[in-house]
């Protein structure tokens, strides 16, 4: 299913710009559908010289299909559950992203356990927050070029994820993504072709009492023509939980020496904090 996902994204970014702005969403807060070049700026100015030149990148936004009626009453519904927009072109594109996002969806729950068992927690702990949860795929194309990027600009800038969890496959790889280390050295990430990237976001940070720590990460230009020339095709999963659950130190995460570091605060109201927040630091544009 990677690879039928990754054929179609080829086959809806080989679309002339007219056809794939049909897909635009309009009001972008709901992040659907497609965002074409220059439509978004992840960077926070401090981590990017002050600078906020739009990503050298398009993207196609995907929620959780066959959303529940019920779930629509849920604090956050409109933003969290908001209908998919599709393309009529490349045939079979909705069935292969529905179908990727149901395997991420169950890949996640999976690494949930992990973080369970790595957290002293029991194995299902993190189940019931997670039962409906809202989480975006996100298809983004990094196109290619004929000419050097400019020197001010970069394919995705140096950012945190808003949820808990980020699944990241790279279908197309010529190199860029690369993670600050803790000393404060950006890391070049290399993944194998049959794996996956996997990144803490905000709310795991926030749960986990700061014990795992937000990897900030950036797409940087690749500096070689050969490499340049060629676009790159990312599928980054970003896992939410359900929009009604309070988020709030995780028991085995805080101690007498250690203690809360956050207020409880619902997932809805995180999220739009994070939103709010990233437009007063000058990002733009949706971050899932």
């Amino acid at each position: 299913k990677i690879e039928r996902a990754s054929e179609m994204a080829r086959q809806f970014y080989a679309l002339p710009m007219e056809e794939k702005q049909r897909c635009t969403d309009n009001a972008a807060a709901l992040n659907r559908g497609y965002f074409p070049p220059g439509s978004e700026t992840l960077a926070i100015p401090k981590e990017n010289d002050g600078k906020r030149a739009p990503d050298l990148k398009e993207a196609f936004a995907v929620g959780r299909p066959n959303v529940a009626p019920e779930l629509l009453s849920l604090p956050g519904a409109k933003s969290a559950y908001a209908p998919n927009v599709w393309p009529a072109r490349p045939e079979g594109y909705r069935a292969a992203m529905e179908d990727y996002w149901g395997e991420l969806s169950a890949l996640s729950f999976r690494l949930l356990r992990m973080f369970s068992y790595t957290l002293d927690l029991p194995e299902t702990y993190f189940e019931p927050y997670f039962r409906n949860h809202p989480s975006v795929l996100r298809i983004i194309n990094y196109p290619s070029r004929t000419e050097p990027p400019p020197p001010d600009q970069m394919r995705a800038g140096a950012h945190t994820d808003f949820g808990a969890i980020t699944i990241l496959k790279e279908a197309d790889s010529t190199g860029g993504l690369q993670v600050r280390s803790r000393s404060g050295e950006w890391v070049p990430i290399h993944s194998a072709p049959d794996s996956f990237v996997i990144n803490v976001g905000n709310v795991m940070m926030r749960w986990s009492n700061d014990r795992w720590v937000s990897s900030l990460h950036r797409v940087v230009n690749p500096t070689s023509p050969e490499a340049w020339k060629k676009n790159r095709i990312s599928m980054p999963y970003f896992i939410h939980p359900n929009p009604d659950v309070t988020i709030e130190c995780l028991p085995t995460c805080m101690s007498a020496d250690r203690p809360a570091l956050y207020k409880p605060i619902m997932a809805a109201e995180h999220r739009m904090l994070q939103l709010q927040q990233a437009t007063q630091k000058t990002w733009a544009g949706p971050i899932a």
